[in-house]
């Protein structure tokens, strides 16, 4: 299922923290992330109990033709590193973005201090574009697909 119905990357998000180091005027975080969606609850919660750790959640659908949809997030770097360490070896269209994500956890872990650290947030910027772009998907990612051949 997180082969198929899942997203492995990074989060990039709005830090309200006045910190020193800032992107374009903002201040910004990346966190790493793990995330199954999808319509039948009853799968979402069995990915949930088999994980242990991890958050729910349930996005109501926009349209009266749609199903609601449920979403399992972990997002905890010990746990993420713990169940894509385990799962590696079974994944084949995500397996770059996994190896990529623990990279990017075995290199925050080396870290000090939490939050930002001067050298490596350009580092930072480069991994999340790199997952950005593996991540892509419909027309985008067909026409990216189509440039390069």
């Amino acid at each position: 299922f997180i082969d198929g119905e899942g997203a492995i990357g990074l989060a990039r998000e709005y830090d309200k923290r006045k910190d020193k180091y800032k992107e374009n005027n903002k201040y910004f975080v990346y966190r790493p992330i793990l995330q199954v969606t999808n319509t039948n609850e009853k799968i979402i919660l069995w990915i949930k109990n088999f994980v242990v750790n991890g958050t729910l959640s349930r996005k109501n659908p926009e349209s009266p033709n749609h199903r609601p949809q449920y979403r399992f997030s972990l997002r905890k770097q010990g746990d993420l590193k713990n169940l894509l360490t385990k799962i590696i070896p079974y994944l084949k269209i995500k397996k770059l973005q996994a190896i990529i994500v623990l990279r990017y956890i075995s290199q925050r872990q080396k870290c000090k201090r939490k939050g930002w650290y001067k050298p490596y947030v350009k580092e930072n910027r480069n991994i999340y574009q790199e997952l950005k772009e593996l991540n892509l998907r419909g027309r985008e990612a067909m026409s990216k697909t189509y440039a390069s051949i």
